[in-house]
């Protein structure tokens, strides 16, 4: 949401989160005093993983993984097998190069944009690095995140991958959490409905017939990805972790259309998920139309 929606509107809903809570600071007036609310946002709201207050923010230790899974273990909408992709806990020759890799593409985010990386901050109170197990799919998952756990990244520290790569899969869990936090403050679903397949439309990036939330989720987060690497000059390739932007703006169409085309819709979200929709649509477009000019252009 960093990029299509403004930074100003992704502070906005992070403040009326902290704000929501009996707990919430009168003043917020420094970074590090909104981080703090945050952190008091998490530990009032999203206790179950284990909120990090100290500020060490990776961890891959047995019990940082144990509650990783347990908190995967309590989804409600399992379309994927998306509770049992939290594997065990990696050795420390594994766990220790990979954290620091993370690290690296922290930094390299606070470089590029700091205001980008604030955002991090303020949203990511923990990332939990583990091996990782297989989904319906075939293959394991890169990263995911929770709804039941506000500010937790999982990444799966079993495979390498290029900074670029790194960054891309921050920005995409990122988007994810960044999602679930305006979900909390605007609402954007009939939750007694969403489960229902009549509702199920076609997703972005991985291109099946999955819950609505999930594929409302799956056009914000793609649009972010081809964003962040024209903003960080990544290229538009393919990455170990993502299709080419090409592909990912052309699946991305296709979900929009097949979101739009639902005939459940009024009955299982709400104007905001709409308003959402209608940004993405346009996005999508531009990015669109600036991918062909740079093919022209090569």
């Amino acid at each position: 949401m960093y990029f299509s929606f403004s930074s100003k509107s992704v502070v906005q809903n992070l403040y009326k989160a902290v704000a929501s809570q009996e707990t919430s600071p009168a003043r917020i007036d420094t970074l590090d005093s909104f981080v703090q609310s945050m952190v008091g946002f998490f530990d009032s709201t999203q206790s179950d993983y284990g909120v990090d207050r100290f500020g060490q923010r990776i961890f891959a230790d047995e019990e940082s993984v144990l509650s990783c899974q347990r908190v995967f273990g309590a989804s409600s909408l399992n379309d994927l097998q998306q509770d049992t992709i939290v594997g065990a806990a990696l050795p420390a020759r594994i766990a220790n190069p990979f954290r620091e890799s993370v690290l690296e593409a922290l930094t390299f985010i606070k470089t590029f944009d700091p205001m980008l990386s604030s955002i991090v901050d303020l949203s990511i109170n923990k990332i939990v690095v583990s091996g990782g197990n297989n989904t319906v799919l075939g293959n394991g998952a890169n990263a995911a995140s929770a709804s039941d756990a506000i500010g937790l990244m999982w990444m799966c520290g079993d495979k390498a991958h290029s900074r670029a790569a790194t960054v891309e899969l921050i920005i995409h869990e990122l988007s994810h959490n960044l999602m679930f936090v305006d979900e909390l403050v605007w609402q954007h679903y009939d939750y007694d409905r969403i489960a229902d397949k009549q509702a199920f439309c076609q997703s972005a990036i991985l291109n099946k017939l999955r819950p609505i939330d999930k594929v409302v989720h799956s056009i914000v987060v793609a649009l972010e990805v081809v964003q962040v690497r024209t903003a960080m000059r990544f290229g538009h390739r393919a990455s170990e972790v993502h299709p080419s932007s090409e592909d990912i703006i052309q699946s991305t169409l296709d979900a929009i259309r097949s979101f739009e085309q639902n005939r459940y819709l009024d009955l299982v979200v709400t104007i905001r998920v709409r308003e959402i929709i209608a940004k993405c649509k346009q996005v999508a477009f531009v990015l669109a139309k600036e991918l062909t000019s740079e093919r022209t252009l090569h």
